[in-house]
């Protein structure tokens, strides 16, 4: 045997052979070190990226299993088939005011009824007095309501100084994961498609998580304003779409 082969340890015998090495005697003895040591790179530079892409697979399996940004977030309107998650909805929203899940749905209110009610606030129906022609979708993360956005197709006064274009929701039990932002991207495309050339998008002042996200989507603030119904100063944004 030669001296190289003495040399070696097992395990990187092993991993010459792995290559079809140790038997290449052809290149000589300085040939042989040479395509060992190439072998012993190339196999730890596997390794190395072996170990990097179990992590990143770790990574977005566990972002998946929680829920988190990762998820694949669908932002529709409710449909026939939705009733079993509209009406688990519920539950997230123990505590809370409801008008943050639904501004629609009255109790003994069957759904298919609330429905009803949403396709003709969309249309602009038999709307009650200070309601716009609106739209509400609801974000949907592996067949749970996550979230909701009220999206109002033209403003008036009330609106123009707190509601605005869009009002986000995002159910307490799913915060901090991205669903906001997520939502708030899928929504203006649909704004653009309503021909909407820019949105007012208002939060209270003391919300900075909500007027950061405004301004990460291009939000300029126009003022700040009293509002005396819930005796707060509110932001004011516009974004250009």
């Amino acid at each position: 045997m030669l001296a190289v082969d003495q040399g070696l340890g097992a395990a990187k015998a092993d991993k010459a052979d792995f290559f079809g090495f140790r038997g290449f005697w052809g290149f000589g003895l300085g040939g042989h070190e040479l395509f060992l040591g190439m072998a012993n790179q190339l196999l730890q530079a596997i390794w190395d990226n072996k170990r990097i892409i179990m992590a990143i697979r770790a990574q977005l399996l566990a972002n998946c299993l929680k829920g988190g940004p990762m998820s694949s977030l669908i932002l529709r309107a409710l449909t026939h088939d939705d009733e079993a998650a509209f009406m688990a909805g519920f539950a997230d929203w123990e505590g809370e005011d409801l008008a943050w899940y639904t501004f629609d749905w009255e109790p003994g209110m069957s759904y298919a009824a609330m429905l009803e009610r949403l396709i003709h606030n969309e249309r602009g129906e038999g709307l009650e007095p200070g309601r716009v022609p609106s739209s509400m979708l609801y974000g949907f993360v592996a067949g749970e309501i996550v979230g909701r956005v009220s999206i109002r197709h033209q403003m008036n006064d009330y609106l123009l100084r707190r509601g605005g274009h869009i009002g986000y929701a995002v159910a307490p039990r799913f915060r901090r994961r991205g669903y906001a932002r997520e939502i708030v991207r899928q929504t203006l495309p649909y704004c653009r498609q309503l021909g909407l050339e820019r949105i007012l998008v208002t939060c209270a002042d003391n919300n900075e998580p909500s007027w950061r996200l405004i301004e990460r989507f291009g939000g300029v603030l126009e003022n700040t304003v009293w509002d005396d119904g819930d005796q707060e100063y509110n932001r004011r944004y516009w974004i250009e779409l």
